[in-house]
């Protein structure tokens, strides 16, 4: 019994003694490294467009603005159509007889045109008595260019002489049919006069 236990004791000290470990080592174990995305893109690999970016749109050019046309002479703005009284005096001669002073402008050579005066007054001694008269320009005369006219008409009392000093009423038209307005009156209270002879 004894001679067993020894032999058993003797094993097990040649086994321990036949077991030697590997030495350890004092460098750290080595982790493999982790795969990376490469560096350099493959020119190879198919690239996705919406990664990519958009060319920014060219502005587009504005369209220059095209130059306004002159107007045509028919286009041109013309003169309004007026008429002014200047003044009236009576004939020193001829006491039946006032002249009218006036002014007038018109646009329309074309048009019809016209230019009345007419004179009434009033005796004051004599409501009844009114001396009235009118005349009638000649077309020929009437001029319609658009500038400013002056023209002195003579009208004729068909009742009684004007008197001197005493108001009157002295109405005028101008017509020119084509023109804008086609006519244009104007009336005022002028007192007659008979001018002072010059010496």
């Amino acid at each position: 019994m004894l001679g067993k236990a020894l032999g058993a004791v003797l094993a097990l000290v040649a086994m321990v003694a036949g077991f030697h470990p590997a030495p350890a080592s004092d460098d750290p174990p080595t982790t493999p490294p982790s795969p990376t995305a490469s560096s350099s893109a493959d020119p190879t690999a198919p690239t996705d467009p919406s990664a990519s970016p958009s060319p920014s749109p060219s502005p587009s050019p504005s369209p220059s603005p095209s130059p306004s046309p002159s107007p045509s002479p028919s286009q041109s703005a013309t003169a309004p159509t007026v008429v002014a009284i200047l003044g009236a005096s009576i004939d020193p001669k001829l006491p039946g007889r006032v002249r009218v002073d006036l002014t007038y402008t018109c646009s329309s050579p074309d048009g019809e045109k016209s230019l009345n005066t007419s004179v009434e007054q009033t005796d004051p001694s004599d409501p009844a008595t009114i001396a009235f008269g009118s005349t009638r320009s000649a077309p020929t005369l009437v001029v319609c260019d658009g500038t400013v006219q002056t023209q002195s008409v003579v009208v004729q009392s068909k009742t009684s002489n004007w008197i001197d000093g005493v108001d009157s009423v002295v109405i005028t038209t101008v017509s020119d049919l084509g023109a804008t307005p086609p006519a244009a009156a104007d009336a005022q209270k002028i007192q007659l006069k008979v001018p002072t002879a010059l010496n």
